[in-house]
């Protein structure tokens, strides 16, 4: 986990953490992350539509810890409409007033785990799953969002108010990252850097994100 790289990062940022931020402007249909798909199927989350068509966005693995060596470019392209039939609901904001909160939760699962890529802990390139629940200290970009979603869900999040978000740095490569959306804009928390800045001023290109409480229903993001 490079919180040295981090904190380098948002050293210009850090004083303005508790700036209004902005929505996302969400686009096209984009399909989930493979690895949040296999972790739904494998029954690590209650995912009731993982089996529904999402379209053909070909997405690589994230790292998010580490620069690469060979970074690679993402490959993001918009995935056909499908059909639905019903419009997915606006998600939920919470009160700014639990900025404090959102925090603590981002620096204390920052703290807890130390980052590994999957391929050195798993043996594998992409690999999703909860790596405290299971007793161990060490775990990829995604892992960190994971965590951090689930004890913010622990103490009353609504669902659609936390979504996973995808983004890219010659830095970190591709990376996951959880965002907290609030009635002041949309806040990343992220395992690089303590502090949980508004998504404008965190160093990425920002490529997808979870559109609300479905997992599984994702879009590209525009701005």
């Amino acid at each position: 986990m490079m919180v040295v790289a981090g904190l380098a990062i948002c050293a210009s940022a850090c004083a303005t953490t508790t700036d209004a931020s902005s929505p996302f402007v969400m686009g096209s249909v984009a399909s989930a992350p493979t690895g949040l798909i296999d972790l739904c199927h494998t029954g690590g989350l209650d995912c009731p539509d993982a089996d529904e068509p999402t379209g053909d966005l070909v997405e690589p693995a994230t790292g998010g810890g580490v620069k690469s060596n060979e970074p690679r470019e993402p490959l993001v392209e918009p995935a056909p409409e499908p059909e639905r039939t019903a419009e997915q609901p606006e998600p939920e904001r919470v009160a700014f007033e639990r900025f404090d909160e959102i925090e603590q939760v981002n620096r204390a699962i920052n703290q807890r785990l130390i980052w590994r890529s999957d391929l050195d802990q798993y043996g594998v390139e992409e690999f999703w799953t909860f790596p405290l629940q299971a007793g161990l200290r060490y775990g990829d970009c995604e892992d960190f969002a994971l965590e951090k979603r689930r004890e913010l869900l622990e103490r009353g999040f609504p669902p659609s108010a936390l979504a996973l978000a995808t983004a890219y740095s010659e830095e970190t490569g591709l990376h996951a990252v959880l965002v907290v959306r609030t009635n002041q804009g949309d806040y990343v928390l992220d395992n690089t850097t303590p502090w949980v800045l508004p998504w404008s001023q965190s160093p990425y290109r920002w490529l997808t994100i979870q559109q609300g409480e479905s997992l599984t229903a994702w879009r590209l993001i525009e701005a």
